[in-house]
């Protein structure tokens, strides 16, 4: 297995950064032609997710939180560690994924026409530690 991390610095409170290029770059530069890339997000603030790269798609998915975990909502975790309000951000990566397993054939990570590899910032601006496992098989 080869390891790698990426740095992702996300720009806003909430915001998405299609991570795709950065992962088929770490892919070629292993140089394992078919096996399985694990991609795992090292924070509790941030998801990952397969989707489209679209604006709309990203507006949609910001206002379909707010209803369900709305960032300025009452949370209990916003009394500890110093008052950080970040009780939304850690409420959503419980029905998010922290971790996706890709399949890679000769050479490229297998997405659909339109699929991208999206992380979701809930918590931001941060840099974001993006670990990857690159496996030959």
């Amino acid at each position: 297995m080869i390891r790698r991390t990426i740095k992702i610095r996300t720009s806003g409170r909430q915001d998405f950064v299609d991570m795709s290029p950065m992962l088929q770059q770490a892919v070629q530069k292993s140089g394992i032609g078919n096996g399985l890339l694990v991609v795992f997000c090292r924070h509790n603030g941030a998801l990952i997710a397969i989707n489209e790269a679209q604006a709309e798609i990203y507006q949609d998915t910001f206002e379909a939180f707010e209803k369900f975990v709305p960032i300025n909502g009452h949370y209990h975790h916003h009394g500890t560690w110093g008052g950080e309000r970040n009780g939304a951000a850690h409420v959503l990566s419980m029905l998010g994924n922290k971790s996706l397993a890709l399949l890679i054939e000769n050479g490229h990570i297998l997405l659909g026409t339109f699929q991208r590899v999206i992380l979701i910032e809930y918590d931001g601006p941060r840099t974001r530690n993006i670990e990857l496992g690159i496996i030959e098989g």
